[in-house]
């Protein structure tokens, strides 16, 4: 479930930093990817099936030949079959987004890397032939990576996506270990000259991986960056949350949100004792949840986002009643209430303040605010008291003709209750999930 929550943290990261050029500098942006980078990672070690992402546990390299000695007799090792072990087990430490068309940069440690291979050797080493094959064993302590790349978007059937263009790493590495055995007929000598070569020569060894290296695994980086960008729309990606809230998030005591019920709203549509008054009750809403995220906004600094979000249509049910003179027809009494709302577009203000708890840092909601337009709307009244048709034909036709203005006098009532769900959906989400899950 952290998944969904790391896709959101880093889509609303990105909108925040395409917002003007100062906020790419925003040290609370950059913390913010950071966050959603770290999260990321124990995902990175098991996989992520859903879009296709193996783990990286071990991470696979098909070969590296290396030349350590020149000459016709020139010592020569091919590896092959690698496994690294250790590369999900990453800090980043360093980041700078990308800026006025230059490359972003990220700096990252890794404390430990194991690497077990096949070998097979040719030449003279030490003065002795040592041709033959075996396996091969190092382990690489306290890495220091620069990774530095292009990015684009890329749009795809009415999509944009983010690509990598070009990803350049360097890597040093502090400390040093390698070793060969299971030499080709045991040969305990060669075995000995072979691990003292390599025990005296480990950063010469590791220059000559270096260039190869280096090539290889920002080949890889880069095709794994973009498995995981290809699944991931910029503009959807805080949809990957809405999706899940559909069918409801037992972790955070989200139940199924259809339908949305309210209990009453009321409208007055005229003064005096016989101005006309509506009562609606026990109202159920239904297509709340079929909601696409079409914009976000945030300030990191000061823990405040708005939402942009569309709904294709909302069907709503419930009782009514009402009183008072209605185009000049009594129109008191009760019965049955039916609206579709069509092409919905609502914009959510929240502000949040972080706080401790137990030692974990979380997010309180200070304020939240919204406000919503419809484009299209159908109401209409059925089952009225005592079946009277006049009425009903009435109402009817006063609904239809007046639906804007209906809702105008509908909406404050509405949003007065709608902001109070909101408030308490947001607040559990808020009491459930640390700070640094979010935005950090």
């Amino acid at each position: 479930m952290l998944k969904i929550f790391v896709l959101l943290a880093a889509f609303v990261c990105a909108k925040a930093a395409t917002l003007d050029t100062n906020t790419v500098r925003d040290p609370k942006i950059i913390q913010c990817f950071e966050s959603a980078v770290h999260h990321l990672r124990p995902y990175l070690a098991t996989g992520i099936p859903e879009i296709e992402l193996p783990s990286v546990e071990p991470f696979l390299m098909d070969e590296l030949s290396l030349s350590l000695t020149t000459g016709p007799n020139g010592y020569k090792v091919s590896l092959k079959e690698i496994d690294i072990f250790g590369a999900s087990n990453f800090t980043l430490s360093k980041l700078k987004l990308s800026e006025n068309d230059k490359p972003f940069e990220a700096r990252i440690n890794i404390p430990l890397l194991r690497i077990n291979s096949r070998y097979t050797s040719s030449g003279v080493l030490i003065i002795l032939p040592a041709s033959g094959n075996g396996t091969f064993n190092a382990q690489f302590e306290d890495i220091n990576a620069i990774v530095k790349g292009m990015v684009s978007v890329n749009e795809k059937e009415n999509l944009k996506f983010l690509h990598v263009d070009a990803l350049n790493l360097d890597l040093n590495v502090k400390n040093i270990k390698m070793s060969v055995k299971n030499i080709y007929k045991n040969n305990r000598i060669l075995t000995e000259a072979i691990n003292l070569f390599l025990r005296e020569n480990g950063q010469e060894v590791f220059k000559v991986m270096k260039p190869q290296l280096r090539k290889k695994l920002s080949a890889v980086f880069m095709s794994i960056s973009n498995k995981l960008l290809t699944h991931l729309p910029i503009d959807q990606s805080a949809n990957y949350l809405v999706a899940n809230m559909r069918r409801g998030i037992p972790e955070l005591g989200l139940t199924e949100p259809e339908p949305i019920i309210i209990d009453e709203i009321g409208i007055a549509l005229g003064s005096g004792p016989d101005g006309y008054r509506a009562s609606f009750r026990n109202i159920h809403a239904y297509g709340v949840s079929n909601i696409t995220v079409i914009g976000v906004r945030s300030d990191v600094s000061s823990q405040q986002f708005q939402f942009t979000m569309y709904i294709p249509k909302i069907s709503a049910r419930a009782n009514y009643e009402s009183s008072g003179i209605l185009i000049l027809v009594q129109a008191s009494g009760g019965g049955e209430y039916w609206g579709e709302y069509e092409g919905i577009k609502c914009k959510v203000y929240i502000r949040a303040t972080p706080h401790n708890v137990g030692g974990r840092t979380f997010l309180a909601l200070q304020q939240i605010k919204m406000d919503f337009s419809v484009k299209h709307i159908r109401m209409g009244v059925e089952n009225v008291h005592n079946g009277n048709a006049v009425i009903q034909a009435a109402l009817n036709l006063f609904i239809n003709t007046n639906a804007q203005e209906l809702l105008k006098e509908m909406k404050p009532d509405l949003k007065k209750k709608l902001i109070a769900l909101m408030r308490n959906f947001v607040e559990n989400l808020f009491a459930n999930i640390p700070y640094d899950a979010w935005i950090a």
